[in-house]
């Protein structure tokens, strides 16, 4: 998937924020049998939003 340059992963469950290093991937280490759950992004867009 493509996304804007820089964008962090957001963990829904806990602050464990995820920042792209310098080549713009990022690193997550897992547990055994560990998962996670990120969307792309902030909330930013809601502060932009407006009435239709």
């Amino acid at each position: 998937m493509k996304f804007r340059s820089g964008c962090r992963l957001i963990n829904l469950l806990s602050d464990d924020h995820s920042r792209p290093g310098a080549d713009g991937r990022h690193a997550v280490v897992l547990e055994p049998y560990g998962y996670r759950w990120y969307r792309v992004g902030g909330l930013d867009y809601l502060l932009t939003r407006s009435e239709i």
